[in-house]
Parts: structure tokens; sequence; C-alpha cells
């Protein structure tokens, strides 16, 4: 959810609308000014993370040929006109891995729990894989993800240490899809802030 979007002006160009339009003021569209460079960071407002995103706003030829003169100042191809600032809300997106995450959570945990009654009938010198098993289970939980059991025995315990590893290797791939979406979703901003940029 967007948040605000805010065009900042450099500050050698002449102010159309000095509300809608204002130079450029903060600390950090001052660098974004200066270097020319995007700017994306995540801001904690109270108990809400905001993603502040800022794009330069460059002079290509076409701009240069129409406003070749502001305020007695030439407009030369490649400088910043202004910096475009966009805030959004990650609470959607925060929301959307927790769902995800947890979800996964649960249908590992049934998993695990079916894989658990079916070794209980196991005898008591057969422990100490068990015991493994159930350290690696407790790191993941933990959120220790990359967490594998070594079970080198080729029967039933074997059986359940590879499949524990298969499982824990899919909660990983689904995690970083995850990360992945996120990635994603800030590149889709980055991509309607230059569109915006290439309108204004």
């Amino acid at each position: 959810r967007i948040l605000s979007i805010r065009l900042a002006r450099n500050p050698k160009l002449a102010r159309i609308n000095p509300e809608s339009n204002p130079y450029v003021s903060t600390e950090l569209e001052k660098r974004v000014l200066t270097d020319g460079q995007p700017h994306t960071q995540i801001i904690s407002e109270g108990s809400e993370d905001r993603l502040l995103t800022m794009r330069p706003i460059i002079a290509e030829k076409v701009c240069v040929t129409c406003h070749q003169k502001i305020n007695n100042h030439s407009i030369k191809e490649g400088e910043v006109m202004a910096v475009l600032s966009l805030t959004t809300s990650l609470k959607n997106t925060y929301a959307k891995i927790a769902a995800d995450q947890k979800n996964w959570v649960i249908s590992f945990s049934g998993v695990l729990l079916l894989l658990l009654l079916t070794v209980r009938g196991i005898v008591r010198n057969l422990t100490g894989p068990l015991k493994r098993l159930t350290v690696a289970s407790q790191k993941i939980a933990e959120g220790d993800l990359a967490a594998r059991v070594n079970v080198p025995t080729r029967d039933e315990l074997g059986v359940l240490g590879n499949s524990f590893n298969h499982m824990a290797d899919k909660l990983q791939q689904s995690h970083a899809i995850l990360e992945q979406r996120v990635k994603e979703r800030t590149q889709e901003l980055d991509q309607t802030l230059s569109f915006m940029a290439g309108i204004g």
C-alpha cells in the first residue's frame, strides 16, 4: 500500500508549485540529488515498517530541448532535475510472509509428528539416531533452517532421517522463495517509480 509520494525539485530550478513540488530538503534527498543514484531503505515508524524508495529524475535529451534554461540555470543532459520519493507500508508483505511461514511450519510439524509416531515402537538401543533427529527438529523450530540429521543406517531410521532432511530442504526452499517475492515486490516498486519518473 502506497503511503506517500513526494516530488522534490532541484534547488537550481524554479518552483512551479511550492506546495506540491518543494525543493529537495531532506539529507537523503540531497544525497540522491548529488550522486544521482536511487536509494531504498526500511524505516520503522512506531510499530510499522515502511519501505522508502527514492529515484532521481534525470534530464534526458528531450528534457534539455524543452527546458533549455530554468531560473538562469542551463539544464544539462544527465543532470538530476528532481527526486521522486515513494513510501509504502510493509505490513501486508510481512503478514503474507508470516502466514506462509506459519502454514509451512504447521505442515512440517504434522508430517514430523506422523514420522515420530511411526518410530514409536523402535527398541531402546536405537534412541541415538532418534535423539539426533529431535535435536535437528528443535533447531528448525528455532529458525535454523540449515539443520539436518545424519543417520547412516539403511533401515527405517535411515529412511526417516532422509525424509526429515528432504522436508527440511523443502522448508528452506520455500523460505528462499518468500524472500525472493519480497525482492520482486521491491523491484516492482522500483519499476513503478521509474515509470512515474518518466512521466514527470
